[in-house]
């Protein structure tokens, strides 16, 4: 482990640092992200990874979050290589602090990396609320195409008892003037029983 005199000698040695100043030192200094493949132009395994294992976490990452669409899957695709490249940003910077001699150069290597670490974590959050937020919108609309489907089959539901509602109220209305007729009519034919003479006695 390194000494406080160590630390301080190679954090002065960084400031000093500007970097590769020949052509050749910056054109392999530029090559570099490209040869350890952090730069996310295109996703492929160096050969110290097991792809093996980069599958078991996208598979987990896919039973977590269950996919329904080619966007969610993509997604979750996108999710499982940010944190690959963030790990491996992690490796080579663990790789890096362990090499003699910890120069200036080493130091801005190690940087780089965490760089690139802090980039694709970024990404990772970035691609997982974009997940949840496509997955929220799409609940909204089922949430919305059922409501309207429950509405509609109510409305169909009430069409449907609409006839039987009104011959019922038809046969309500019928009763309710038999009742009140048929007392009426008696009473009419008491009155003119009553009115008309009956075994009247004819004069001579």
């Amino acid at each position: 482990m390194a000494t406080a005199a160590q630390v301080k000698a190679n954090r002065e040695n960084a400031k000093k640092s500007s970097g590769p100043t020949s052509e050749a030192g910056k054109e392999a200094s530029s090559l570099n992200n490209f040869r350890y493949g952090l730069t996310g132009h295109a996703f492929l395994f160096l050969e110290w990874e097991n792809p093996e294992v980069f599958d078991a976490m996208k598979a987990a990452l896919t039973a977590e979050h269950k996919p329904a669409t080619v966007t969610e899957h993509i997604l979750v695709e996108k999710m499982a290589q940010y944190y690959w490249l963030s790990q491996r940003a992690v490796e080579l910077q663990t790789v890096e602090m362990f090499q003699d001699p910890y120069d200036a150069e080493r130091h801005q290597r190690i940087a780089n990396f965490a760089r690139y670490q802090a980039m694709h974590e970024r990404l990772f959050k970035s691609a997982l609320h974009d997940l949840l937020k496509l997955r929220a919108e799409r609940r909204k609309e089922q949430i919305g195409f059922e409501s309207q489907k429950r509405a509609a089959a109510e409305e169909a539901r009430r069409a449907e008892l609409q006839p039987y509602k009104l011959a019922t109220a038809k046969t309500c209305a019928g009763r309710a003037q038999s009742h009140t007729t048929t007392p009426a009519r008696k009473a009419t034919a008491a009155m003119e029983r009553m009115e008309t003479p009956q075994n009247v006695p004819i004069a001579a």
